[in-house]
């Protein structure tokens, strides 16, 4: 129900986004630059791309795809997202703290002024050299998060904001696992596979709340709370959003209202976790032989 409806909500504004990019000199194809297959979407349009085209560009190389949008000027972060990011932002502590997957690193920039060593990584060069003539208090540099490039055991508080949905495979979330300190607290967040914002098309793996918190704990996190959020209101939602990103700020009803709903309603899930002290040991596989 919700992918189609968003769709519908979609399609009203292909027409005015096609003027807009045309106005700002957006790059954008009404057709896949790969099959030739018409594109009736405007999400699709700005990447240029089909679904099934962008799938496959993703999983073979997503940082040529987000370096390619981050230059062409589509904004790689949805300003009607600010109720995710002052959720997070409230359960950072002090310490060494990265930002897996940061983009324009709305959380850093939330945390900046508050005596703490920031760091943000990101696949987007482009964006993160627009990000980085912004401040000097925070420490950013290029990478996947698939090869975090610090050592095991850095950081106390890891934050993964809207990222996870994007790669494939558990390489991402073990790597998380590894760089935080023992103790150490990370705060994912995902959208509802089944909400609103669940279905773009550059999201490679769709989450529910027992589905992501048991990835999570496959990679040896312990969970600490889960919360379900963020209510969307048709049509009004979606257009509010829409030019919250055109104007680069915050609307009112931009984003869905950041209040705790049933999981057939949220947007978003929102999961702190703790790299235990003692990591579980695992089962160790013994091969007997016979004696020869």
């Amino acid at each position: 129900m919700w992918h189609w409806l968003t769709r519908f909500e979609r399609a009203p504004l292909l027409i005015p986004f096609l003027i807009y990019a045309s106005l700002r000199h957006i790059s954008y194809s009404t057709r896949c630059t790969k099959c030739g297959k018409r594109l009736f979407d405007y999400e699709y349009c700005h990447v240029g791309l089909c679904d099934k085209c962008l799938k496959e560009s993703l999983l073979r190389n997503p940082a040529q795809v987000y370096a390619q949008r981050s230059e062409t000027g589509v904004s790689c972060v949805n300003y009607g997202e600010g109720h995710l990011y002052k959720t997070v932002a409230r359960r950072v502590g002090q310490g060494r703290v990265i930002d897996v997957g940061c983009g324009r690193a709305p959380v850093l920039f939330m945390l900046h002024l508050q005596n703490r060593e920031l760091h943000g990584i990101d696949v987007a060069l482009p964006l993160l050299n627009r990000v980085k003539r912004l401040t000097e208090s925070i420490n950013f540099s290029a990478g996947d998060a698939r090869g975090i490039p610090f050592k095991s055991d850095t950081f106390d508080y890891l934050l993964c904001s809207e990222t996870l949905e994007h790669i494939d495979g558990d390489d991402a979330v073990r790597e998380c696992y590894r760089v935080l300190k023992p103790n150490g607290v990370a705060l994912f967040t995902v959208p509802n596979g089944k909400g609103a914002s669940g279905k773009a098309p550059e999201h490679l793996r769709l989450f529910s709340l027992q589905s992501f918190s048991s990835f999570l704990q496959q990679a040896g996190f312990d969970i600490v709370s889960g919360r379900k959020f963020g209510l969307y209101i048709p049509f009004v939602t979606r257009l509010s959003g829409i030019l919250s990103i055109l104007l680069e700020k915050n609307l009112p009803f931009s984003h869905p209202l950041n209040i705790s709903v049933p999981e057939c309603l949220a947007t978003h899930f929102f999961v702190e976790c703790r790299k235990p002290a003692h990591p579980r040991k695992k089962a160790r596989l013994f091969v007997f032989q016979k004696p020869e």
